[in-house]
C-alpha cells in the first residue's frame, strides 16, 4: 500500500492525491490517504477531494494503525515533527519518503516497494503525467455548476472566454508575503495585453477571493464579469468555471493551476506568473511546477 499525507487547500490536495495515485497504480497496490492534519484544520475548506470528485475503487483513507505499519514508532506525531524540524534523515525511516524540494524529484522514478509514506507538495505534472488520462477522468466535478454560474458563461455568446485569476487572502499576509507575494498589477496588465494580441473578442471572468480589491484596483479595457456566486463549499467551482474557459490567466497558486490544467482546449494559451514565489530560494526550486506550453510574464 502507498500511504499520501494530504495537507493544505484543494489545489494542495489534487497535486498530492494525482502524484500518489499515480505511484499505486505503477506499483498496482492500495492508496490510502493520511487526512490527520485536517482535525482542527480552519483554513479554506477543510479536505476536499472526495467531495468535489468521486471516491475511486482501490483508494481509502489511513488510520493509524495503518500508518504505523509502515512508519513504526515515527508515526507518532510528537515523534515525526522533530525528524523533520531537524532534518534526521540518518534515523528517518526508509520508507517515509519527503520531498526533498519544490523542484521536480528525479528519485520518484525510482519508487517501487509496496509499503511507502509520501510527504510532500509534489507540485510538478511530472508526478503523474503517465496517468494523465486517469487523473483527468478522477478530476470530473461532482454536482451542477448551478444557474447562476451557467448564465455567467452564457454571457460571453460567441466571445472566447479567458479565466483571470486573483489570489490575495492569506497570502496579503506579512507571514506569506516573504514566502508567496501576491501577483503585481503590472504582471495582470501584461497578461491581459499578451493574451489580447493572440486572440479575437475576448470575454474574460474574473475570480478572486477578494473581488472587492480587484474591482478597485485592476482595470480591464475589455468586456469582463467578476464570478461571485461560488463561495464556501462551492468554492471549488470557481475552478470547474476556470476549467470551462478557453484560455487562463492564473495566480501564483495551486488553485487557478489546476483550473488551467484541466482545461481541455487543445489550443489554450496559459499565462502565469515567472515568479511563484517571492522567496528567491523557493523560486529557485520552481521551475518544473509550470508546464511546457506555459507563458511565464
Amino acid at each position: 500500500m502507498i500511504i499520501s499525507k494530504i495537507s493544505g487547500g484543494l489545489g494542495n490536495q489534487m497535486f498530492q492525491y494525482a502524484t500518489s495515485l499515480a505511484l499505486a497504480k505503477k506499483i498496482k497496490t492500495q492508496l490510502l490517504l493520511d487526512i490527520t492534519e485536517y482535525k482542527g484544520y480552519k483554513l479554506h475548506n477543510g479536505f476536499e477531494i472526495f467531495s468535489v470528485f468521486d471516491k475511486p475503487y482501490n483508494v481509502d483513507f489511513a488510520d493509524q494503525m495503518a500508518i504505523r505499519k509502515v512508519l513504526g514508532f515515527q508515526s507518532n506525531p510528537t515523534i515525526a515533527k522533530v525528524i523533520k524540524r531537524y532534518h534526521l534523515d540518518f534515523i528517518r525511516n526508509k520508507k517515509w519518503i519527503i520531498e526533498p524540494s519544490l523542484d521536480y524529484w528525479s528519485g520518484f522514478e525510482f519508487l517501487c516497494e509496496n509499503q511507502l509514506y509520501l510527504d510532500g507538495y509534489w507540485q510538478s505534472e511530472k508526478y503523474f503525467k503517465s496517468q494523465e488520462t486517469l487523473i483527468r477522468e478522477l478530476f470530473k466535478f461532482n454536482g451542477n455548476l448551478g444557474k447562476d454560474n451557467e448564465e455567467l458563461l452564457k454571457l460571453a455568446g460567441d466571445r472566447t472566454l479567458v479565466s483571470l485569476h486573483v489570489r490575495r487572502g492569506d497570502y496579503t499576509s506579512v507571514t506569506n508575503q516573504s514566502i508567496h507575494g501576491v501577483c503585481s498589477l503590472d504582471y495582470y496588465g501584461k497578461a491581459i495585453r499578451y493574451i489580447t494580441e493572440k486572440i479575437k473578442n475576448p470575454f474574460f471572468i474574473i475570480f478572486s477571493d477578494d473581488i472587492d480589491w480587484v474591482q478597485a484596483n485592476l482595470s480591464i479595457p475589455f468586456q469582463h464579469e467578476y464570478a461571485v456566486f461560488n463561495k464556501g463549499t462551492d468554492s471549488y467551482k470557481d475552478m470547474w468555471m476556470m476549467s470551462l474557459c478557453d484560455h487562463n490567466i492564473i495566480a501564483n497558486s495551486s488553485f487557478s493551476w489546476w483550473g488551467a490544467w484541466l482545461n481541455n482546449n487543445p489550443n489554450k494559451v496559459v499565462i502565469s506568473p515567472k515568479n511563484w514565489f517571492a522567496s528567491v530560494r523557493l523560486q529557485e526550486q520552481a521551475y518544473s511546477l509550470y508546464c511546457d506550453n506555459w507563458i511565464k510574464l
